[in-house]
């Protein structure tokens, strides 16, 4: 075999190797810096409103705060040209993020109904989108889902839909549609009504 021909096959192996690599490890380092900077936002912002004393939702602050971002809701601005909270956002949904660690235990996620569609997505640490319930799937109040780990089942003394996330670590969004721009005070406030609480 030539040096020429075993050059060539070891740059294509290189090649190869490199992809596959890139492939599989991309979407997990796009995720933790996602998840960092979501948390490390909030917690800026949390210790922000609390230095200034702001008298609205000192207790979320607090949360967000104590948890370092992690294990608890984050209602986000509305989306236009300026900021964007999620990937590929639209002006017309309303953003909130709960960056998740399973390791301490279950967590449950609520988000009362606002009159329109809602969604509670959970994405996790390489990006898969692994469940999705809906206010088709409701029961007329609120969305209500339980993550656990893989092999751990759903506590039985909690209201929600039981779901095992394939990673302890990721990202929970819950949107809401606005419908009707009349009504934003209104889905503002169910906004901040989100919980996302370790059990």
């Amino acid at each position: 075999m030539s040096r020429l021909l075993q050059f060539v096959l070891v740059a294509a192996l290189a090649a190869v190797v490199g992809h596959l690599a890139t492939i599989h490890a991309l979407p997990s380092v796009i995720m933790s810096v996602a998840m960092s900077r979501i948390s490390e936002a909030a917690v800026e912002t949390a210790e922000r409103r609390l230095a200034e004393g702001s008298a609205d939702r000192l207790d979320l602050y607090r949360a967000v705060a104590d948890r370092g971002g992690v294990n608890v809701a984050i209602a986000a601005p509305r989306a236009d040209h300026t900021q964007r909270f999620v990937v590929r956002s639209s002006a017309d949904l309303l953003y909130s993020a709960c960056v998740f660690d399973l390791s301490k235990g279950p967590l449950r996620v609520t988000a009362p109904l606002a009159g329109g569609y809602a969604s509670i997505s959970g994405f996790a640490a390489n990006t898969d989108n692994f469940f999705v319930l809906d206010d088709r799937r409701s029961d007329g109040e609120r969305l209500s889902a339980v993550l656990h780990r893989p092999g751990e089942p759903t506590p039985k003394s909690v209201e929600g839909v039981g779901v095992a996330s394939p990673t302890e670590k990721g990202v929970v969004l819950v949107r809401y549609l606005i419908e009707d721009e009349s009504r934003m005070a209104e889905v503002l406030a169910r906004q901040y009504e989100i919980a996302c609480d370790p059990l």
